[in-house]
């Protein structure tokens, strides 16, 4: 049961990076991108709705398998904590979304975009402490987990499902909220970039 968690965090990185990344990037590789240009919407907009599309698929299958995963008996989220397990796994969701949007207008190839999100998905995960528990790693891997966005998002649904509190929730709460502005700001400056290229 303990493994669910860290799962479901894996699968929404992969997914948000992955699907955001692809679906950008093949925007600029089919040269379709100029047709979304030339409409009368504005730029902040078109990103925001690639965001929203990756969000809402990561989101969605975060919660199923969270769902899953209480059907079975391996996660339960009781009462109010059900809502703090759906806001980590929706910032977990945003930031990996607005990344791969981010990966996607920043290398504009479907076939690289495709194995580079994959491994900042990885890496991300397992630098988190995605495969233990974090306090039994080495001071260093300590350290560097600290500044992985991953280690709050998984810190938030640990304390939500398995412990019933919302111990440090505040804390996870805004990295992961700065992550995700941080990865929206990415988003426009590689938009910007790739327009002026």
């Amino acid at each position: 049961a303990y493994s669910v968690l860290p799962t479901i965090i894996l699968l929404l990185t992969i997914s948000g990076l992955v699907n955001g990344a692809i679906g950008t990037a093949r925007e600029w590789e089919s040269q379709t991108v100029k047709e979304l240009l030339l409409s009368p919407a504005p730029r902040s907009s078109i990103m925001i709705g690639k965001i929203l599309a990756g969000f809402l698929i990561t989101f969605v299958l975060g919660t199923f398998v969270l769902l899953i995963g209480y059907l079975l008996g391996w996660t339960k989220p009781e009462g109010i904590y059900w809502l703090t397990t759906l806001l980590a796994l929706a910032l977990v969701a945003l930031m990996s979304s607005s990344l791969g949007v981010a990966l996607g207008a920043a290398i504009q190839r479907i076939q690289a975009v495709a194995g580079v999100s994959v491994n900042v998905a990885f890496y991300l995960f397992f630098l988190a402490g995605g495969t233990g528990v974090i306090a039994f790693s080495p001071q260093i891997l300590q350290n560097i987990a600290a500044f992985i966005p991953l280690t709050y998002g998984r810190h938030a649904l640990e304390m939500a499902v398995f412990y019933s509190s919302t111990d440090l929730l505040g804390r996870d709460v805004l990295v992961l909220l700065a992550s995700a502005f941080i990865a929206l700001l990415l988003c426009f400056l590689s938009m910007r970039r790739s327009l002026v290229n």
